[in-house]
């Protein structure tokens, strides 16, 4: 069953097709691991309740305030099913309006948080390790991105090797180069 994408309050989507994102972006997936996945939210933390404000999670055994993450996963309990919410303000923040209106940004950008959640729910439900949760996660987003990319923006994979390949011949140049030429020239 595929996840329902459910929008808290429509004034806190920074772009009128983020809900339509993150469809594309669970296309992805396979299906076996969002099984048991019911919701996806998409809220903002300015909405929260008091509550919610002083709620907190644990993350590398150490507590984070709701507010200060850029999203949840809450599992499946007696009466609530499993679901993921995506605090979009903090998500977006920092990303230029200009570069909401490319959908390659706002998917690369959802993405990071979508599948790191994800990742907290196949850990949960369809791949347990006996690792540290935060660590699964990201190697399950890690996976899930790659995936993604490759299904959607295969055509940009040849560029993307291109400049990988470039950084790495560009650090290995630098780091061979005698430390006189890369240290700064005193100004007097």
């Amino acid at each position: 069953m595929f996840p329902e994408v459910v929008v808290q309050n429509d004034s806190n989507v920074p772009h009128p097709t983020v809900p339509n994102d993150v469809h594309v972006l669970l296309s992805t997936v396979p299906p076996r691991f969002l099984t048991g996945l019911r919701y996806v939210r998409l809220t903002a933390t300015t909405g929260f309740t008091r509550g919610q404000r002083r709620a907190k999670t644990p993350s590398r055994g150490r507590k984070v305030a709701f507010v200060h993450t850029a999203g949840l996963y809450f599992r499946e309990q007696q009466n609530h099913p499993a679901t993921i919410d995506l605090h979009l303000d903090k998500i977006f923040r920092g990303t230029p309006s200009w570069a909401l209106r490319l959908s390659i940004i706002r998917r690369v950008t959802l993405a990071e948080t979508l599948f790191h959640e994800l990742g907290h729910h196949i850990h949960a439900t369809s791949a347990p390790e006996h690792r540290e949760p935060e660590d699964v996660a990201e190697r399950w987003e890690r996976r899930l991105f790659r995936r993604f990319m490759r299904q959607q923006y295969w055509y940009l994979m040849p560029l993307v090797y291109t400049l990988l390949l470039f950084s790495r011949v560009v650090r290995k140049m630098f780091r061979h180069m005698p430390r006189r030429l890369t240290k700064k020239p005193v100004q007097a």
